[in-house]
């Protein structure tokens, strides 16, 4: 690859090469949006996975010394 020479040169291709890096960022991030928002895609099976199990209750709801005894109950 030839450098240019001339300080003009060098800034057109300064700005050439941000062009270049933009668009391969914004087609990155447009592949992204479409296999997530693709009908039967990401979207759907993070869904499915989300809501196929039921939640259990956050731990940090439960204070240690209330799930310690709730185990020795159930034992």
């Amino acid at each position: 690859m030839k450098y240019p020479q001339n300080n003009k040169q060098k800034k057109w291709h300064e700005k050439a090469q941000g062009i270049v890096e933009y668009a391969l960022i914004l087609a990155f991030v447009v592949g992204i949006a479409a296999a997530i928002f693709a009908k039967g895609g990401l979207a759907e099976a993070v869904s499915d996975a989300y809501f196929r199990y039921p939640r259990p209750l956050p731990m940090h709801w439960i204070t240690r010394q209330q799930a310690t005894r709730d185990l020795l109950r159930a034992s």
